[in-house]
């Protein structure tokens, strides 16, 4: 199943730091395969050298193809990464990983998540609560035709929020005791009622 399909059928995405050294995130990251969640993003703003390659790189011989690999980088670290996903910061120049690699992007405020919804050079957005309703708007989940869209979120109870607001996808930090599936539960009815015709057209163009 190609990047693309695999985005378009993803619910969860998990940022994750670096841990304290690469073994650490490694058996994070089989964790959070395990709990299936679908995305799975490194991100680190102090990192210091090669040390965002070098735990990527540990994380995904971890997956093992299990969850979508990114990393949050610049342009130049990007192109060193060869990863299947690259997020960075809306407005500015993302490069994918590789030539059929994925690029997110990461909006601030709605101003910020329309503009990103609009670019087709960005295949994916994580946007704030506040932008669910405008998002919602411009690119309804259920519309096959719709760029894939994730509202950030710091607890299930706020995920909860946003999927009443229209939200069909959910980023978060690595969840505690609760793990992925309590995010997944909160997804489960909208995907099952709202979300297939999203899945056959995935399937379709694999």
């Amino acid at each position: 199943m190609g990047l693309t399909t695999r985005l378009a059928l993803a619910r969860t995405l998990v940022w994750t730091g670096l841990q304290n050294e690469p073994k650490t995130l490694a058996e994070r990251v089989r964790q959070l395969c395990s709990q299936r969640a679908d995305l799975i993003v490194i991100s680190q703003p102090d990192a210091i050298g090669d040390d965002l390659l070098i735990g990527y790189r540990a994380a995904r011989q971890a997956a093992d193809g299990r969850a979508i690999l990114g990393i949050r980088a610049d342009a130049r670290l990007a192109a060193r990464s060869t990863a299947d996903l690259v997020v960075s910061d809306a407005g500015t120049r993302i490069a994918p990983g590789h030539p059929h690699g994925l690029v997110m992007a990461v909006a601030e405020g709605t101003q910020a998540a329309r503009q990103a919804l609009a670019d087709a050079r960005v295949d994916a957005v994580v946007l704030p609560a506040g932008a669910v309703t405008e998002a919602a708007r411009l690119a309804p989940p259920a519309d096959p035709g719709s760029k894939p869209w994730f509202a950030a979120v710091d607890s299930v109870s706020s995920g909860r929020t946003v999927v009443e607001a229209g939200a069909r996808r959910l980023a978060f930090p690595l969840p505690g005791e609760t793990g992925v599936r309590a995010y997944r539960q909160l997804l489960d009815a909208a995907w099952r009622d709202e979300m297939e015709q999203v899945s056959l057209a995935a399937f379709a163009k694999r």
